[in-house]
């Protein structure tokens, strides 16, 4: 009986280290979103004239930055950049759905001369960092004439998504290839084959990368910042690389960390409630036969 009571007790006391190394790993990645709110309540010149402790708590809290979130003066508009970023990220997301599809089931069921030259080409493209294209892309849109327009945001998306369509290809290697002769001898073409067959087995495998391309085409603020200059045209990380940079005298962070919470919230909801379909797609690339 003692014996199985201490077991017990070393039971409970195990779970309760698991419980507060889950509880404590959880507050250090939430510290700062945390951190963002508390700041959020300050004003100007007391974040300035204030020693920050690790939670910062104004003396007279104040809801001015978050209520400015909505002050045309100092945002321009916030509805018209959320709206663009929405419109840019759907559409982004969209056109790596087709172009990871069509590439991994061309580099996985069909057979063609300089297949593999092909994709070697793509995954060397893919090591070129993307600022190294900044001002050769910058002196092309200005001899087409498409600055400073919508334009810039779907011309300059990236064609293929090289990391999308290497896990893909990953994957449909472990799917057996009766499946593509079944649907075939149903009278399937490879448009059905592709849609109606393998996209179905990996949702998986395109849960992740419609999460993982949202995000980062969200948090994108490279192209509206350097190829727009109308507050029509810019996303939501551009507004708030324009308010860092047009701050004159003293930089207002509340106000500016108020404005990164804003555009930090959808990513993060996104990724809250579609965080399980990140480790099912990584877990499935890994799938041999």
């Amino acid at each position: 009986m003692e014996a199985l009571n201490i077991r017990k007790a070393g039971v409970a006391a195990g779970r309760a280290v698991r419980y507060f190394v889950l509880v404590f790993g959880s507050l250090v990645t939430l510290y700062p979103l945390i951190f963002m709110c508390l700041v959020g309540f300050f004003t100007k010149e007391e974040y300035w004239a204030t020693e920050l402790s690790l939670f910062p708590i104004p003396t007279q809290p104040t809801i001015e930055n978050y209520l400015a979130l909505l002050d045309r003066s100092r945002t321009g508009d916030v509805l018209i950049p959320f709206l663009n970023t929405l419109a840019v990220t759907v559409t982004q997301v969209a056109v790596t759905v087709v172009t990871v599809l069509f590439c991994a089931y061309a580099f996985t069921r069909l057979r063609w001369r300089g297949q593999n030259a092909v994709f070697f080409v793509l995954l060397a493209t893919s090591m070129l960092p993307s600022t190294m294209s900044l001002i050769p892309t910058y002196i092309l849109y200005g001899q087409f004439g498409i600055l400073d327009s919508y334009l810039v945001y779907f011309i300059g998306m990236p064609a293929i998504n090289i990391m999308g369509t290497y896990i893909t290809m990953q994957y449909f290697r472990s799917v057996p290839t009766a499946l593509d002769e079944a649907a075939r001898i149903d009278g399937a073409n490879v448009m059905q084959i592709m849609w109606r067959v393998l996209f179905p087995v990996a949702k998986p495998i395109f849960g992740y990368i419609i999460i993982t391309t949202a995000i980062g085409t969200w948090n994108n603020w490279q192209t509206s910042f350097f190829y727009t200059e109308s507050t029509s045209l810019r996303t939501l990380p551009a507004v708030l690389s324009s308010v860092s940079l047009s701050t004159g005298g003293i930089p207002d962070y509340p106000f500016m960390i108020t404005l990164g919470l804003l555009i930090t919230i959808p990513t993060l909801i996104v990724y809250l409630v579609f965080q399980k379909y990140i480790v099912l797609g990584l877990a499935s690339a890994g799938i041999k036969e």
